[in-house]
């Protein structure tokens, strides 16, 4: 790490060595609280059966996507190609051995897997992943049902639990062999951490029994520190990531609209007040709440309180899959039995009535005769040794954190995360560590024969804002639509060209699975087409484009009654940006720069949009066929242009990702278009409208990235 630069960071190296000691110390002494005072088995068993519930909702909504992302016949980004790469470097491995033994079992484990009959179709597996769930979230609610004290019969707790940690071994290697070979489509952060908390399921599902107190309580500090890295780096990201956003405290003035999948309370939590004291508050859920994590019995139920709420509050006005369950779910690890005893009260407190309330060590000759048991003294054992690896593991994303190289971890810790990694035990986490100021859409336009003429029609997708009188649709709980979220991020890289002075152009700013995507789309491969939504258009799917082009829009959510346009476009209000503050201000009349807004703006119901680039122009049939079955061009109509690829031909033109011909954005244009008949008459192609000075003073184009992935 000698000669880099260290980024910046808001701490300086003291004052990190200082926050990591004393972390480190709060967790020592949390350990031996927990451990003496109070038991946490029940509280096991419940974070266990709520995190088979997540994988339910994880494979849940793998089902009706999986096959138009990743299958071998007809996917986006065929696992074929995946399994392929994975061998060659397992047959490479001879030569150059892997970094870790671990990452030789894991990709031979994915290429066996994916030999099976589901390569086609992997719905089947993932068809077979929610059974799997479905059992072991009926085997954990085995905990919970009364059975005239038969789970205290020692052999029945061991089989309970030796059933349990399979079948979180079984959901940790099937959701890891989606992961690998669904690359972009299943690389959220969120993916990683349901990963990291089967495998410390496995391990803690051993300690379930009424006879290991002392293993079930150190599993429940496990995913206390699993829910710190996760919050803590969460929280510290947005300083150390110099965001200015975060640091003025206006970041909540952007959040709403440009997240990647807003609903309709998104557009009310838009509109609504106190924007910087939920700012302020997201810090303090972040950043120092965290740390009373490894607090007392209060602390802990505070922090739980307060996680909760933001996690709910998080899933109530955005789409974000299984993360906020989940989060809630590793957050039940902050209780302890006497909490749950009292939250389910006397009605309800047979359930609990197996598990000695008074702590691990409320009597030292039951202690005593328990340290003479052979299996639970192992089985405390293997957690505390898990533990120790885990913590030595983790210490390097926690150091990372900071963003300082001079602030490093031992190198034996990072040899154990080297090791670990690739199980997805020792992940980095850091949501939304810079805020996007603007949302810019991908839209897809067909050109189709209706009603006798050639019209250009809008492709729309279930749940990606498209349509600006489309209410934002409300995505059933844990789905996560992974093609509509990560046609969130595409945007972004034409962004940045533009933003850099760059020319935007298709080849260098979109990703191999969107040129994929395209290819599949202009086909009309089975398995895609039911990724897009034909609700405007049922006859869209049955009938192929005669052309295809893909523009950006911007989009801002639509100011509501008593708001004008020019607040919608200005998020954090008008300020004035001209010379000194003494010197005379001319503001410009607000009713002819609300008529001119209206002018350049689509006004829908819940967006407003703006034409900014066209990024692609595909001609899908012969230049002849589409001029002779085009009307011909109208002095009142506007003027656009296609982009035809040299030597196309007839029909379709391969569109394989493999190709070095993918520059449409240098390439001439010819041929003319009728407009859109979904919105009103659009600019010439090529033509830019920027939106009217408002004495904002704010740079439109200057764009952040929102880390989400």
């Amino acid at each position: 790490m000698e000669g880099r630069e260290a980024p910046i960071a808001f701490l300086s190296d003291s004052a990190c060595h200082f926050w990591s000691g004393l972390i480190c110390v709060i967790s020592v002494a949390s350990i031996a609280w927990s451990g003496c005072f109070f038991s946490s088995t029940v509280t096991l068993r419940a974070l266990l059966a709520a995190l088979a519930a997540i994988n339910v909702a994880a494979f849940a909504s793998l089902v009706p996507q999986v096959d138009g992302l990743i299958s071998s016949s007809g996917g986006i980004l065929p696992l074929s190609s995946s399994v392929s790469i994975m061998q060659e470097r397992l047959a490479a491995s001879n030569e150059q051995p892997l970094r870790s033994p671990l990452l030789y079992l894991v990709l031979k484990g994915c290429v066996l897997f994916w030999r099976g009959p589901w390569s086609d179709r992997p719905s089947l597996a993932a068809y077979a992943g929610l059974v799997v769930s479905v059992l072991t979230l009926l085997v954990t609610g085995l905990w919970f049902v009364p059975a005239s004290g038969m789970w205290r019969l020692p052999y029945v707790s061991v089989a309970i639990c030796a059933v349990q940690s399979l079948a979180f071994l079984l959901l940790f290697v099937m959701y890891n062999n989606f992961k690998l070979t669904g690359r972009d489509f299943l690389n959220f952060q969120w993916d990683a951490l349901l990963l990291e908390c089967n495998v410390i399921g496995v391990v803690g599902s051993w300690a379930c029994s009424r006879h290991t107190p002392l293993a079930a309580t150190l599993t429940c500090h496990v995913f206390r520190i699993c829910l710190f890295k996760l919050m803590f780096s969460s929280g510290i990201c947005k300083f150390a990531s110099s965001c200015p956003k975060w640091a003025n405290h206006t970041a909540m003035h952007y959040h709403y609209f440009t997240q990647p999948l807003p609903n309709p309370v998104s557009w009310f939590a838009h509109w609504g007040p106190m924007k910087a004291f939920q700012c302020y508050s997201t810090h303090f859920l972040q950043c120092l709440l965290p740390i009373a994590i490894f607090g007392e019995r209060f602390c802990r139920l505070a922090t739980f309180v307060g996680f909760t709420l933001l996690m709910v509050l998080i899933g109530v006005t955005g789409n974000y899959g299984f993360f906020n369950g989940l989060t809630v779910a590793i957050s039940i690890s902050l209780l302890d039995d006497g909490i749950l005893k009292a939250i389910a009260g006397e009605r309800n407190g047979a359930l609990l009535r197996s598990v000695d309330m008074s702590g691990v060590c409320g009597d030292f000759r039951d202690l005593m005769e328990w340290r003479r048991r052979g299996l639970p003294a192992a089985v405390t054992c293997l957690v505390l040794l898990f533990m120790l690896v885990y913590v030595c593991g983790n210490s390097v994303p926690l150091f990372r954190v900071w963003r300082r190289y001079r602030v490093a971890p031992p190198d034996w810790c990072l040899w154990m995360h080297d090791f670990l990694a690739p199980i997805s035990l020792c992940n980095s986490y850091g949501l939304f560590a810079n805020m996007t100021t603007s949302r810019f859409e991908m839209v897809f336009e067909e050109l189709h024969e209706v009603d006798g003429q050639m019209r250009w029609v809008e492709v729309d997708l279930y749940y990606k804002p498209g349509a600006i009188d489309r209410t934002p649709p409300c995505i059933a709980f844990g789905h996560l639509p992974r093609l509509d979220w990560r046609l969130w991020f595409v945007p972004l890289r034409f962004i940045k060209l533009a933003a850099l002075g760059a020319q935007i152009s298709f080849g260098k700013g979109a990703p191999g699975w969107l040129l994929a995507f395209i290819t599949k789309l202009v086909k009309r491969e089975p398995a895609v087409m039911r990724l897009i939504d034909d609700r405007r258009n049922p006859w869209l799917k049955g009938s192929r484009p005669r052309a295809l082009r893909i523009s950006l829009w911007e989009y801002f959510f639509a100011p509501p009654t008593g708001r004008s346009m020019r607040e919608a476009i200005s998020p954090e209000g008008l300020t004035d940006a001209q010379g000194d503050r003494g010197a005379e201000v001319v503001e410009p009349d607000p009713q002819a720069v609300e008529a001119s807004l209206n002018e350049s703006w689509q006004r829908g119901q819940w967006w407003i949009r703006q034409h900014f680039a066209d990024v692609f122009e595909h001609q899908c049939a012969t230049q002849s066929e589409s001029a002779a079955a085009r009307p011909a061009r109208q002095d009142s109509s506007p003027t656009t242009t296609t982009t035809t690829h040299p030597g196309s031909g007839s029909g379709l033109m391969d569109m394989s990702p493999s190709m070095s011909m993918w520059q449409h954005g240098d390439m001439p244009h010819s041929g003319t278009c009728m407009p859109s008949r979904n919105s009103p008459e659009r600019p010439e192609r090529g033509e830019t409208r920027e939106a009217p000075h408002t004495g904002s003073g704010r740079q439109r184009r200057r764009r952040s990235h929102r880390d989400a992935d």
